[in-house]
């Protein structure tokens, strides 16, 4: 994701809990071609408030301003115990509202974006039910908020993504559990394979971009290889 926009030019801030994960993302941007001063790490954890107002700050105090909020939102849980589903509605909403709230000001000033990312492959029945309450409510937050920023000149829009391989699919599964899983989900979409974060990436850099998708805001689009087009 963030090589797909550093190879476009794009200054990044990029977030998480370790500092090791990020500093292994940076150097990769840069082996890539990504110049090291346009890029910023910030590791803390997330979810939490004060990481919420680092990101923010610091990337102003690096760049002078902000295009555009990329973040991704876990809305899938495999648990319907109390703690996991207080979790996926109380943490990870509140996080959203709470981020993209920090970013109005900054977007407003550069007629910026909000793209949100999250999945949609709970793996149980009881699961599914929870995870399509979460999904109802990631679609209101984005439609609510692209009537709310809309007037300021910011667009929201939503990314889902089905069957993908990702680096955080395989630090939770060995290689056998990570095959068993993409080999069920790319036989459940149109073009029976697993999508890439490149493909994602490319997506998300057409929503972020005024030039190329300026009058598109409250859309949710589904990049999960035709999945959902057969429910």
């Amino acid at each position: 994701m963030a090589l797909t926009f550093g190879r476009e030019g794009a200054s990044l801030t990029i977030q998480g809990p370790s500092m090791d994960r990020l500093t292994a993302v940076k150097d990769c941007l840069v082996r890539s071609g990504v110049d090291e001063r346009r890029i910023l790490a910030v590791s803390g954890p997330t979810l939490e408030e004060n990481t919420a107002m680092e990101l923010v700050e610091r990337s102003l105090q690096r760049f002078g301003k902000i295009d555009a909020l990329i973040l991704s939102v876990d809305l899938i849980s495999d648990s319907i115990e109390h703690a996991a589903v207080d979790q996926l509605f109380g943490a990870t909403m509140r996080w959203l509202v709470y981020l993209s709230s920090l970013v109005v000001k900054p977007l407003a000033r550069t007629d910026g974006s909000i793209v949100v990312i999250s999945g949609n492959l709970p793996k149980t029945a009881m699961a599914a039910q929870w995870h399509t309450i979460s999904r109802s409510a990631l679609k209101g937050w984005v439609s609510n908020s692209a009537q709310m920023f809309g007037p300021k000149g910011i667009r929201v829009n939503g990314i889902n993504v089905g069957s993908i391989r990702a680096d955080f699919r395989s630090r939770q599964a060995n290689i056998e559990e990570e095959q068993n899983f993409c080999s069920p989900a790319s036989a459940a979409n149109a073009l029976r394979r697993t999508g890439t974060l490149e493909e994602i990436g490319h997506v998300a850099l057409f929503l972020a971009s005024a030039a190329r998708a300026g009058f598109i805001t409250g859309q949710i689009i589904s990049v999960d290889g035709g999945m959902s087009g057969g429910r």
